[in-house]
């Protein structure tokens, strides 16, 4: 290794010794990169050879280390930075064992280090940022001038305590959803309830039905529970019910996890007609439904949940952290009734507990009072403007390109035209200052997803969303072969 000065950064003269490796070129040199960087040869920050040099150096294509390149950052090894080049991360290899799902990496969920200095982050659904600030300050002083607030630092019931499920019970009512207090059950996120409402539902070895791209926080569930996904095919309308009738008929699974609303990572919406026909075969075959409706506040007049329809054996799924902001973590589980207490609420609380404890008082107490004083409703509607005003931003600079997205979703899916391939587009907008989640995260099963991306507009300031459309719909519209490879 060599070095200028403090200003320049190390060199590092690496080059793989692939002679032991059997299969594709590109996969030897990310499994020897990993190798290295766990071993201490790698050490964090080092910058490593631009993928012409190194392919020079190992005699193989320079698209080969560009999928090798794209592979290691999906096991999240490395980083490009523009005009700088390709580092090894702070401690990667730890993320790298952490991150991998059954296709690759899912280090879009699992984020294990910071960002990149100056990146613009496309890669996360976050509630646009600055929009709640001053509700969250004004309830803190509200609630700090409150003489019983000593309370808050107390422990509360399993499901949460009385007066935060009678308020959650009330705003899902105020949505359409026929809920009362004791159905309901409070937890530490969306995330949370996934997995214990999953740990209620399944054995270890149990398949559960999902869409075959799907958020990648249910295939972390499934690795920790031990079940099998089964990915149902889709199209721009989401599920297909006949489909899903094959996938109950010859796996004997008998849970269905899916977004009817705003489908993650797709945008799509169920129609009624098709949700009738779910709830059909779900009750033909007994089948419980998982039913996450995260995105569901953003859609004006959406069809109606399927909670509505088979409350019986549908577990809905909602939370804050779209709606509010993602640190004010409060998830909502409304279990299926029952006389004269739903027992599942009890078990369901029993989960929370054993997987993460109770939910914490003071977070509930704001969200609970945001539900109870109309904030959350006025939020729900200023997010939904702000997710119309960037799809029409993205319009602007993506058509006439193909892609699906909605109105007033806060993603966008773009196919990746050929012979890109969404990893090695993933790698290179990252280069140029751009974060975007391939679909080999959202993927269930061994096939793999048509190429895309999916983007995300509301994490950043709508400037800063303009600079990483512009660089994204450059980039989408340029062949591989036409873009640079010297980083």
């Amino acid at each position: 290794m060599y070095g200028v000065n403090k200003n320049i950064v190390t060199m590092t003269i690496w080059i793989p010794k692939l002679s032991k490796h059997q299969g594709p070129a590109y996969l030897a040199i990310a499994d020897t990169l990993e190798a290295d960087i766990q071993s201490g040869r790698l050490a964090a920050g080092a910058r490593l050879p631009t993928h012409r040099d190194l392919a020079d150096a190992l005699g193989v294509t320079v698209g080969t280390v560009t999928r090798a390149y794209g592979e290691a950052q999906r096991r999240n090894l490395i980083s490009g930075e523009v005009g700088r080049g390709t580092f090894v991360g702070a401690q990667r290899h730890t993320a790298a064992r952490l991150s991998r799902g059954e296709s690759g990496s899912e280090s879009a969920f699992a984020r294990l280090a910071p960002l990149e200095p100056g990146l613009i982050d496309l890669s996360l659904n976050r509630a646009v940022a600055g929009l709640s600030g001053a509700q969250l300050a004004e309830a803190l002083r509200r609630l700090s001038d409150g003489e019983d607030v000593g309370r808050l630092l107390d422990y509360a019931p399993d499901p949460g305590s009385p007066e935060h499920r009678a308020a959650a019970a009330h705003w899902l009512a105020s949505r359409g959803l026929p809920a009362t207090a004791d159905q309901v059950v409070l937890t530490t996120g969306t995330q949370n309830a996934i997995a214990t409402v999953l740990a209620e539902l399944t054995h270890p070895n149990d398949t559960v039905l999902t869409e075959c791209l799907t958020y990648p926080g249910v295939k972390a569930a499934a690795r920790l529970l031990h079940v099998r996904l089964e990915g149902i095919a889709m199209d721009e309308q989401g599920l297909l019910p006949d489909a899903l009738e094959r996938a109950l008929r010859t796996t004997g699974a008998r849970v269905l996890y899916c977004i009817p609303t705003l489908q993650n990572p797709t945008t799509a919406v169920l129609s009624a007609e098709r949700r009738a026909e779910v709830v059909a075969l779900c009750r033909r075959y007994d089948a419980k439904i998982v039913e996450d409706n995260v995105y569901g506040f953003l859609v004006d007049r959406a069809p109606e949940p399927l909670m509505c329809a088979a409350p019986e054996r549908t577990f809905y799924l909602d939370g804050t952290s779209k709606l509010l902001g993602g640190g004010l973590r409060v998830g909502l589980v409304l279990t299926p009734p029952g006389q004269p207490v739903p027992q599942s609420a009890g078990r369901i609380a029993a989960q929370v507990r054993a997987a993460s404890g109770i939910v914490t008082p003071l977070t509930a107490e704001l969200a609970c009072r945001w539900f109870a004083d109309g904030t959350a409703a006025r939020l729900a509607v200023a997010q939904r403007a702000e997710a119309q005003r960037r799809q029409r931003l993205a319009h602007r600079w993506f058509d006439p390109l193909p892609f699906q997205s909605r109105p007033d979703a806060p993603m966008l899916w773009l196919p990746i035209p050929s012979p890109w391939r969404a990893d090695d587009f993933v790698f290179q907008a990252r280069n140029r200052g751009v974060a975007v989640t391939p679909g080999s995260v959202f993927a269930v099963g061994r096939d793999e997803p048509a190429p895309a991306v999916r983007v995300c507009l509301g994490a950043v300031s709508e400037e800063r969303l303009s600079q990483g459309l512009a660089i994204l719909a450059e980039l989408v519209r340029q062949s591989p072969e036409a873009v640079p490879s010297g980083q």
